[in-house]
């Protein structure tokens, strides 16, 4: 019975010299030949997928024929191999440097060894001249075998850093989510976003302390514009910096906007005929244009109504938000397109065309004279038409 030790690649070449006893001037000639548990021929080779299995291996001198026999039995004794290197990681010092991942590492059997880590230690003499982190790891494989290592890295403190873009914003994001306008790191995301602060210092061991100063200047409705002044203070040269490395002021210019139309909503009516008419001149309304349904999400909404007769006469005295009523000299019987606009504080204009339908909804009413003389004619008839009675 022979035990094989698998290589790193996870295969190992069986060659006579590791099955045969004995002194041999050379095994030049020898066959090598191994059989799985099913008897299916292995070739010379076994690799990891035959773990745990008993081999039988077969060796013959291929003169004589002759040949032995035994059993071989395969094992990975080898730890996984982390790829550790002697020389220290510089990272800049915004980098979290205990939220790096572990050196790579390969096993020769275990495709995903088991990576554990065991500490780490953090020197801080002094941060302007950087800060050195040790951490430590261990490897496992499924087979129980290990290995170890130390993992160095460098936070070099830095001069480079870059003062935060200007921003917009619509007027309906910042009422959702205020935060927006923070002095908080830009992430995608309107829960949490806020609208930047300098990148490549945030880091706990960087050498930089920032400040905001912040003036708002009111625009059109509820849209604004911040001015938000940043100082940076290098406390390793005790130097205050108003530009960045790429020419940047330390001004940032955060915009509240409305880019958004109001909206109107105001489904076809109808309104009555209230002035007679003469034929051939028909009937026309001087009703109330109904007022339409507002919205808007930065501010105050003017709304004009324009029929084909010019403007309404407005019941509020200002505009159509509480309706108007039809100009001289009204609206005839039949359908007509009324204009609703809405303006809102800044300019942005909606408008919506509705079908309104002038109708005649007061039946007739006849009058009859009280007293009507008739004439008979000499046949004793005589005729009377509609409108001796009305």
């Amino acid at each position: 019975q022979v035990h094989l030790s698998l290589g790193p690649d996870g295969a190992t070449r069986v060659t006579p010299g590791m099955l045969l006893d004995g002194d041999h001037p050379s095994f030049e000639g020898f066959v090598v030949e191994v059989l799985d548990p099913t008897g299916k021929s292995l070739g010379d080779v076994v690799d990891c997928s035959h773990l745990g299995d008993t081999l039988v291996f077969r060796v013959t001198e291929p003169c004589t024929h002759n040949s032995c026999w035994g059993y071989l039995l395969p094992e990975d004794k080898l730890g996984p191999q982390f790829d550790c290197p002697a020389d220290s990681l510089f990272v800049n010092c915004d980098v979290d440097a205990l939220a790096l991942p572990p050196p790579p590492v390969q096993d020769n059997c275990d495709p995903q060894p088991l990576v554990l880590p065991l500490g780490d230690t953090t020197i801080t003499d002094d941060i302007c001249d950087g800060v050195l982190v040790i951490r430590w790891w261990k490897a496992i494989d499924n087979l129980g075998n290990s290995s170890t290592c130390e993992q160095r890295i460098f936070i070099t403190p830095t001069d480079y850093f870059d003062f935060p873009e200007d921003t917009a914003w619509t007027c309906s994001q910042y009422a959702a989510h205020p935060n927006i306008t923070d002095p908080t790191p830009l992430t995608g995301d309107l829960q949490t976003t806020g609208s930047g602060k300098p990148v490549g210092v945030s880091g706990l061991y960087c050498n930089f302390n920032f400040s905001i100063h912040d003036d708002t200047i009111p625009a059109c409705g509820n849209t604004f514009t911040i001015v938000r002044t940043w100082s940076a203070f290098n406390w390793c040269t005790g130097e205050v910096v108003t530009t960045d490395p790429d020419g940047d002021d330390s001004e940032q210019l955060i915009k509240i906007r409305d880019l958004t139309a109001p909206k109107l909503i105001r489904p076809p009516f109808s309104v009555s005929a209230d002035t007679k008419g003469n034929l051939p001149v028909l009937c026309r309304s001087h009703g109330l244009l109904l007022p339409p349904e507002v919205s808007d999400a930065c501010g105050k909404v003017t709304v004009r109504i324009f029929t084909p007769n010019g403007e309404a006469e407005y019941v509020n005295g200002q505009d159509g938000l509480a309706g108007g009523y039809i100009p001289a000299p009204g609206l005839r019987i039949g359908t007509h397109t009324v204009v609703y606009r809405a303006v809102d504080a800044c300019g942005n204009v909606f408008e919506l065309p509705v079908p309104v339908t002038v109708v005649d909804d007061e039946e007739p009413i006849p009058v009859c004279d009280a007293i009507t003389d008739l004439n008979l004619g000499t046949e004793g008839l005589a005729e009377l038409p509609a409108q001796v009675l009305d």
